[in-house]
């Protein structure tokens, strides 16, 4: 009851902060990141200094990282497992505008329909640099993901475990078509905000795979199986076979076809993140058990 009451006190409180949000002047939009083109080499000059070690995978993975003084990463509330020297801050976990704030309503807007907290949780390493081991709160598996300056990474609901401190994440609809992939109409896009290279944290139940599709060739991912993948690509909700037969029977009905998407000159290969299991089947204990 306890419980009930105040997951309402809390969502008046954020639709308050929304109304207060919509009175104030309209931030800057950053604008979308480009995804023509030739991509960055160059990383974050403060962010390329962190070291990612995972230990305990895939089932039960935990990633360490380790952060010299002053270099920060950041991560969704409740993913810290154990910390060393690192100072620690929250703020909201929209992307931040030309102000470098993050807004009450597109944090808001990520966390009901993106699955993700509303907060963000951020590490910086002290004075003599510290480390932080970040987990997911379901076992399962993480993958640390690099993002190019000027890339997109499409990341299924409730995936995101963290990121270096550049990279912001906010909503994208993808319509029926992501209601039939499997994971839902909306989907978190990931992209560095200052242009340069960035990571980007990973997580899911069962173990993490990355499949590389070329042009020319075309991936089959079973509907619930997607974890994310690179704007390069694009992907489609068809039948499973040649025929309804296949379809029905076969017990896989809809699957996702990716294929590189055509850009020009700009066309490039790219990248599927895949789990290995659904939570669909995850048992449950019931009263009677």
């Amino acid at each position: 009851m306890m419980a009930a009451q105040a997951k309402i006190l809390g969502f008046f409180v954020l639709v308050s902060a929304a109304f207060v949000e919509s009175a104030l002047p309209s931030p800057v939009d950053p604008g979308p990141a480009k995804s023509k083109g030739a991509l960055s080499p160059s990383p974050s000059p403060r962010a390329s200094m962190v070291t990612e070690e995972l230990r305990h995978g895939p089932a039960f993975s935990v990633l360490n990282c380790k952060l010299p003084p002053g270099v920060t990463v950041k991560a969704e509330s409740g993913a810290m497992v154990c910390m060393q020297d690192v100072v620690v801050d929250t703020r909201l976990g929209g992307p931040l505008d030309g102000q470098q704030q993050a807004g009450c309503l597109s944090s808001l807007m990520r966390a009901l329909l993106g699955s993700q907290s509303l907060f963000s949780t951020t590490f910086t390493g002290g004075p003599n640099g510290g480390w932080v081991w970040l987990g997911p709160q379901d076992a399962g598996d993480i993958q640390v993901v690099d993002l190019r300056g000027g890339q997109n990474i499409y990341i299924q609901r409730g995936s995101l475990l963290g990121s270096w401190s550049n990279v912001e994440t906010e909503t994208k609809s993808l319509g029926v078509k992501g209601l039939l992939s499997g994971e839902g109409v909306f989907f978190l896009r990931a992209y560095t905000q200052d242009g340069k290279n960035g990571k980007v944290y990973l997580s899911s139940y069962g173990g993490i795979e990355k499949f590389l599709v070329k042009a020319g060739q075309e991936l089959i991912v079973d509907t619930g199986h997607v974890v994310a993948y690179e704007d390069s690509l694009h992907f489609k909700v068809d039948k499973f076979g040649a025929d309804l037969k296949s379809m029905f029977l076969s017990g896989e009905g809809l699957v996702c076809k990716f294929r590189v998407r055509d850009l020009g000159s700009g066309t490039r290969d790219g990248f599927v993140w895949i789990q290995t299991r659904t939570p669909n089947h995850v048992y449950v204990p019931t009263k009677k058990d």
